[in-house]
């Protein structure tokens, strides 16, 4: 994980190269500004990455082809970026815009798709589409599968993702299949100290607290504690949310 120093030297250093840098040599130009918006962009400085993603994307786009596979690059940080400010339209268009240009240029199992088909499934489920959603999941998947070994982690997130979007279209029990897919994965993949495998455990809990299943659910949340105890990075905010969330159970089965 990136700290916050190592993004501030970071920073310091792609703004020195900024301003050392003539506009007339675009390609560094443009390059250097897409590192600073994604310095911000990492920093949670949303406000702050766009002038500098935009200035990349202008850039490139007067000098670059419409398939040039950077570009796909910047568009795709631009969609990310407009996702973190909530503004899906946006995203969605430029999430488009990478996938058109990625489409047209690798391979249709190349990663770099599996990823785009999963950045626009996330808008969807933004706008609450979640049957769309869904669709661009399952592509993602349908790469994944024919390239990542069976219990690489990104095909735990794939299959979490798909598992809350069939959970928000009333498909529960065929989301938690896919909620206990990603736990099984991740299990294999990490530590059994990993603040991921709590994360799922706390996804699952939740899910069956909404159906009413107080029991399984705080058999869940209590793994999500246990785990969330051990890593070695506590996140003392989502261990909050658990216990909150164990006390809600506890006062419904007395």
């Amino acid at each position: 994980m990136i700290t916050l120093s190592e993004l501030e030297k970071a920073e310091a250093f792609y703004e020195l190269l900024r301003q050392s840098t003539s506009e007339d040599g675009k390609k560094a130009f443009a390059w250097i500004h897409n590192q600073l918006g994604y310095i911000k962009y990492k920093q949670g400085n949303y406000s702050g990455a766009e002038p500098f993603y935009t200035k990349a994307c202008e850039i490139q786009e007067k000098m670059r082809p419409s398939t040039d596979l950077d570009l796909a690059v910047t568009y795709s940080n631009m969609g990310l970026l407009y996702t973190s400010l909530n503004d899906p339209s946006k995203a969605l268009s430029y999430h488009q815009k990478a996938l058109e240009i990625r489409k047209k240029t690798l391979e249709v199992n190349h990663p770099d798709l599996a990823t785009t088909y999963n950045n626009i499934g996330l808008v969807y489920d933004q706008r609450h589409e979640f049957s769309t959603a869904l669709s661009y999941y399952e592509k993602t998947l349908k790469v994944y599968t024919q390239i990542l070994p069976v219990n690489h982690p990104w095909l735990a997130i794939t299959y979490k993702n798909i598992g809350l979007a069939q959970i928000s279209m009333k498909e529960r029990m065929t989301g938690l299949n896919n909620l206990f897919k990603a736990m099984e994965i991740r299990k294999v993949a990490f530590p059994s100290n990993h603040p991921s495998i709590a994360s799922i455990c706390g996804t699952i809990g939740e899910v069956y607290r909404e159906a009413g299943d107080y029991t399984t659910a705080l058999k869940f949340y209590e793994e999500a504690l246990d785990i969330g105890k051990r890593t070695s990075d506590v996140d003392y905010t989502r261990l909050a949310k658990t216990y909150y969330n164990m006390s809600r159970i506890l006062s419904e089965l007395k």
